[in-house]
């Protein structure tokens, strides 16, 4: 399952059944984890190139499980996807994690230097 940050832009990116082309009746559905729609009627989605792909984004503004779902009637496009909502940023921890790693192994490398650790 995908984690994504509230409050934080989310682009999609979907490609579209066959890599099918200029597919004009895409729907997007974005269920929030109490059930309602988010936003139903702001969510536009554009192709990307002429590659089937198309985008959409929106902003979850809760924490919880939400369900992006896009739709093709003349396609037959159908295609769900579950997202968690977290309160923090994954990648913000994982790089602060990185950066205190790095400094704990200079601090070790110079205290074996100076001669602490034998």
């Amino acid at each position: 399952m995908i984690e994504v940050t509230v409050n934080k832009l989310r682009k999609v990116e979907y490609v579209s059944l066959n890599f099918k082309t200029n597919v004009n009746d895409l729907v997007v559905s974005i269920r929030r984890p109490d059930g309602a729609f988010h936003n139903p009627n702001n969510i536009v989605v554009t192709p990307h190139n002429e590659d089937g792909i198309y985008i959409f984004s929106y902003t979850p503004d809760v924490v919880g499980l939400w369900q992006e779902k896009i739709t093709s009637v003349i396609n037959g496009d159908r295609s769900y996807r579950n997202i968690k909502v977290v309160p923090y940023d994954i990648e913000d921890i994982k790089v602060q994690l990185d950066i205190m790693n790095a400094k704990i192994d200079a601090l070790t490398s110079q205290m074996r230097s100076s001669g602490y650790f034998l």
